[in-house]
C-alpha cells in the first residue's frame, strides 16, 4: 500500500494537526519487540509494544504526512546537504528496532508495508536464526524491501567491558558475517544498552561504520560526532501523543 492509500485505509481516526517542529532535528525512534504477549518480567515487558498501539503510531505517521527513512539515509542526506537542520523540512522521522527479534518480521515488516514506511533493524548476528529471532532470509526480504540492516554486535555485549581486541570481535565479526550470508554488509551501528568508551569509537572508524547510535535522548541536529548518534526510545506505556510531541521535535 503507498502513502495515498495508507491515508485513505484511515477510516474515521480523529487526529488533531500535527504539533509544528519547532525544536528542530530529526526524531529516531528506539524500539524492540512488537507483539501482543504480556512477558512476566518487568524488563521484557518494559520492551514490548502492542501490536495495536504500534500502528496508531503507524497511522499517526501517515495521516500528517511525516516521512520515514533509515538510519544509513538520514546519515547520508544530511552529509550530501539534502536535508536542513534544525527544522527539517518536509517533516520526516526514523524508526529504529534493535535485536533482531522475530516480530520484526512478522508483525513490524508487514505493518511497514501497509503504510508505505520503512525502518533500521540492528540485528545481533549471533542470535540470527535462533527460536524468537530473525533468519538471514528474513534480513534480504527486509533489505529487498528499502529496509536497512544494521549491526548490533554478535552477542549483545557491552563494548566497555571488553578490550579493543575484543570489542573489534564482538562489533567487526557482527558486520562481517551479516556481509558474508546476506550480501548487505552495514554501515549503522547500534551500542548494546547504549554502551561505549572511547576505544569503541575508534573501532567504529576501523570497521567502516558511517554512524553509530546512542541512547543519548534527542534528535538528531548535526553530524559532529557520527559515533554518538542520538535517539528517543519509545516505552510500552508512551501515548500515540507523547509520541507525536516526539515525533514534532
Amino acid at each position: 500500500m503507498n502513502r495515498a492509500a495508507a491515508i485513505q485505509a484511515l477510516g474515521g481516526l480523529a487526529l488533531a494537526p500535527a504539533p509544528a517542529r519547532a525544536g528542530g532535528g530529526v526524531p529516531v525512534f528506539m524500539l524492540h519487540h512488537v507483539n501482543d504477549t504480556r512477558p512476566a518480567s518487568p524488563i521484557a515487558l518494559g520492551l514490548t509494544f502492542p501490536t495495536e498501539h504500534f500502528e496508531e503510531l503507524l497511522r499517526y505517521l501517515a495521516a500528517h504526512r511525516i516521512a520515514t527513512m533509515t538510519a544509513g539515509e538520514l546519515v547520508d542526506t544530511i552529509r550530501r546537504g539534502h536535508l536542513s537542520l534544525p527544522g527539517a523540512h518536509p517533516a520526516v522521522v526514523v524508526l529504529t528496532f534493535d535485536d533482531g527479534y522475530a516480530d520484526a518480521a512478522t508483525v513490524v515488516f508487514p505493518l511497514l508495508r501497509r503504510y508505505g514506511m520503512r525502518a533500521t533493524f540492528f540485528v545481533n548476528d549471533g542470535t540470527l536464526g535462533l527460536r524468537g529471532h530473525m533468519s538471514y532470509r528474513d534480513l534480504r526480504t527486509l533489505h529487498a524491501a528499502g529496509c536497512e540492516i544494521g549491526a548490533h554486535g554478535m552477542h549483545h555485549l557491552d563494548l566497555t567491558t571488553l578490550s579493543r581486541e575484543e570489542q573489534l570481535h564482538e562489533a567487526g565479526d557482527c558486520v562481517a558475517r551479516i556481509a558474508r550470508y546476506t550480501g548487505i554488509r552495514p554501515v549503522s551501528y547500534a551500542y548494546a544498552s547504549g554502551s561505549y568508551n572511547a576505544t569503541t569509537l575508534s573501532v567504529m572508524r576501523e570497521i567502516g561504520m558511517q554512524s553509530a547510535w546512542t541512547e543519548i535522548v534527542g534528535p538528531v541536529r548535526d553530524l559532529r560526532h557520527p559515533y554518538q548518534m542520538p535517539r528517543l526510545r519509545i516505552a510500552r506505556d508512551t501515548s500515540t501523543s507523547q509520541f507525536a510531541a516526539m515525533a514534532a521535535t
